[in-house]
């Protein structure tokens, strides 16, 4: 139903904040939604943070690395890896309230 797309690039601790929001959205038991994390080239703590996060999520997620840098490039490329016929898209720098996701 909903695929969400956070592009990143070097910001591991803010992106941290909105991982957790997402994983504490309240959804319906029916609602089928995924998370893609696209990391722009990043060069700090980005990918793992990801996948111990994806190991423990509410939700199937996926870590995606975009080299070519620009959020174009890998907003793109989230909306070529999206599942879903919905997307949601947000920042790896704000706080999403509960709710966001449907």
């Amino acid at each position: 139903m909903l695929s969400v797309i956070v592009c990143t690039y070097n910001r591991a601790k803010s992106l941290a904040v909105v991982l957790e929001d997402l994983n504490r959205q309240t959804v319906p038991p029916d609602f089928k939604w995924e998370l893609i994390i696209v990391d722009n080239n990043s060069k700090d703590e980005t990918r793992p943070l990801v996948e111990a996060f994806a190991k423990r999520a509410a939700m199937p997620v996926r870590y995606i690395f975009e080299s070519r840098q620009g959020k174009s490039f890998a907003l793109n490329t989230g909306i070529e890896n999206a599942t879903y016929e919905y997307l949601g898209f947000t920042d790896d720098d704000v706080r999403v309230p509960d709710g966001w996701a449907h």
